[in-house]
């Protein structure tokens, strides 16, 4: 499969015009994005506190001769010892000209297969081979790594909610807002947008990898496409989507879409990584997700590193997958087949209606219709309680681990049958929903502890 409309349109960057597409996508530099209406909208990176724009920091990336591999370390802030904190960093220029696709891992410091696959997307036969040019960080949470912590221990927020906010970056934004609203960002914020502030203005891809848990079923997350409120319209959402379309069709893993735009929104999803280079800046973005967490999953890895190389054989980065893929990592693993052949989403369920010790009765990769059996809760001396069954029709991607089920508590995440848009537009304050309550007042605590009792722990 070659992505042919993207590669015939694209240009160099030395030679595109700023702010010009980078062919792979229609977008332009933030600080000419136009709104829907016509208007000119503002940086989005100017809605800063002074406190905040007076610790501004440019992460440059190394830039090293073509056919070569350079591999440093890039500060992201300074701790409160004086010490520079940095993340590893390895950028592969090509033989000839091409796209720049940025393979990024352990934004969630515990999922190390991710930091294995970005380790191993560059070696040192690949730049003779490439055209175009490959930035790869294996470690966005090195704080959370040291600890073998999904979270850093700046702050207690996840990591992947803390990227810039299109709800804020629009035409109708006032300038005391910040990316994330009235709030100043917290320090992980801050690392977060000095990253997608560099990945704004030199990706053309996003391949953002992660784990899921023990024995989770590998699959490709596509987020929905966000129009209106002077971000782009409903032609250009669906012209974007079907981009992204061809890139997670490249990858080969099964694609999952993101749950239904308002939930999207309520969960803060466009504050991922992916999301927020997909909806804010139009570069295309997959969330990659590969099996469990703590220690490496050399199967899942592979299969992450070989996507990654299907994609650029996809941009006509590469003449052949196969060719490039590292020789101590052979054979060449086919993709994976989906279990299930429609469009599915996320579902965290089903969910228990009464507590008692857990036993699953499927396993990562089955299919199910509505009503069929998941699980049984029994007492702790072993007599049957009930009885849970699926409510989709769809496929389990994941078992929740331990046995100890509480009311409420989910027992599987799915990837049920899905008819909803992949596009959809904010409504009012970047809800669908008015009646939704406005989850940026609630406790950074309060969030983690919601969605801990969700059993919801992908991407």
């Amino acid at each position: 499969m070659r992505i042919q409309a993207s590669i015939n349109s694209w240009s160099s960057p030395a030679t595109r015009e700023p702010g010009s597409p980078s062919g792979l996508c229609e977008r332009v530099s933030p600080s000419e994005r136009t709104a829907v209406d016509g208007s000119v909208d503002r940086d989005p990176r100017t809605f800063l506190p002074a406190a905040a724009l007076s610790r501004a920091m440019t992460l440059d990336l190394p830039d090293p001769e073509p056919g070569d591999v350079e591999r440093t370390a890039i500060e992201v802030t300074t701790l409160p010892t004086g010490a520079p904190e940095t993340i590893p960093c390895v950028v592969a220029n090509g033989a000839g000209e091409g796209p720049t696709v940025w393979v990024t891992g352990a934004l969630h410091g515990n999922e190390v297969t991710a930091t294995a696959v970005c380790q191993d997307v560059i070696h040192e036969g690949l730049p003779d081979r490439l055209m175009g040019r490959v930035v790869s960080l294996p470690i966005l949470n090195p704080a959370g790594l040291r600890r073998n912590s999904r979270e850093s221990y700046y702050d207690g927020d996840d990591p992947n909610r803390q990227f810039p906010d299109v709800e804020y970056v629009t035409a109708d934004a006032e300038p005391e807002d910040t990316l994330e609203g009235t709030r100043p960002p917290s320090q992980q914020a801050l690392i977060c947008r000095r990253i997608f502030d560099r990945l704004a203005d030199d990706a053309d891809v996003l391949l953002d990898m992660h784990t899921a848990s023990a024995g989770a079923w590998p699959f490709v997350i596509r987020d929905r496409v966000l129009y209106g409120r002077g971000l782009r319209d409903e032609d250009g959402a669906r012209a974007l989507a079907a981009g992204v379309d061809e890139l997670a069709e490249a990858f080969g893993l099964p694609v999952v879409f993101e749950y239904p735009t308002e939930e999207y929104l309520e969960r803060e999803l466009q504050r991922s990584a992916a999301g927020a280079a997909l909806n804010q800046s139009g570069i295309p973005a997959l969330t990659v997700e590969l099996g469990g967490y703590d220690v490496v999953d050399d199967g899942w890895h592979r299969q992450g590193v070989a996507g990654t190389f299907r994609v650029m054989e996809a941009l006509g980065m590469v003449d052949d997958a196969a060719s490039v893929f590292p020789d101590d990592l052979a054979p060449f693993p086919k993709p994976v087949e989906t279990p299930m052949n429609r469009q599915v989403r996320r579902h965290v369920g089903p969910r228990l209606e009464e507590p008692g010790i857990v036993r699953h009765d499927v396993a990562p990769g089955d299919v199910l219709e509505e009503g069929d059996v998941v699980a049984r809760v029994v007492s702790p001396t072993g007599e049957e309680r009930a009885t849970v069954r699926s409510d989709h029709d769809g496929w389990v991607i994941q078992r929740y681990p331990g046995i100890a089920g509480y009311e409420h508590a989910a027992v599987t995440s799915m990837a049920v049958a899905d008819d909803s848009d992949v596009v959809g537009t904010p409504g009012g304050n970047g809800r669908t929903d008015p009646r939704k309550p406005d989850r940026a007042k609630e406790t950074p605590q309060a969030r983690a502890r919601e969605e801990r009792e969700a059993g919801e722990t992908l991407r």
